[in-house]
């Protein structure tokens, strides 16, 4: 969304429609830092953990696609670059998809599906190799179905 509104920043409308939502994406990740950073690490001994790099890849269109649609070009186009980004949105949202996000990998986390020992699934960001974790782990709960790893944890637990 970022890249959309700075490729439409000559047209104030279209810079507003893709850059309120870049500026949303921005807060809900501070919000989720500060909150990762400091919730309280519980433990959690997980029985499988797998990793979910695959899912990766259904985020790239999202990210290509402002490398390859021009907004300035007309309204047209930039209304179907909505669409379209509303719709991968969307698919990602209803299909589980929306915690592995690419720009995870760029800061050195990887993403895992895990299952603890009571059968209940999570997506685990994790900077170290979870696959070979042994026993359990503190990390911290980010929701319902989300755990991190915090990077000062990593450590302590060595």
């Amino acid at each position: 969304m970022a890249l959309l509104a700075f490729r439409a920043r000559d047209d104030t409308i279209w810079l507003l429609v893709f850059a309120v939502p870049a500026l949303v994406g921005c807060v809900v990740g501070v919000i989720a830092a500060i909150l990762v950073s400091r919730g309280n690490p519980e433990p959690y001994s997980l029985e499988t953990i797998d990793d979910a790099g695959e899912e990766v890849i259904g985020h790239i269109g999202s990210y290509l696609l402002p490398a390859v649609v021009d907004v300035g070009q007309s309204s047209e186009e930039a209304l179907i670059a909505a669409v379209a980004l509303a719709l991968i949105v969307h698919i990602h949202i209803a299909t589980g998809r929306v915690h592995v996000n690419p720009l995870l990998y760029v800061f050195a986390y990887r993403v895992y599906r895990a299952t603890s020992s009571t059968g209940v699934a999570y997506y685990l960001v994790a900077r170290t190799d979870a696959s070979s974790w042994v026993g359990s782990r503190r990390l911290v709960p980010l929701g319902a179905s989300l755990l991190i790893e915090r990077s000062r944890d990593i450590v302590e637990q060595g």
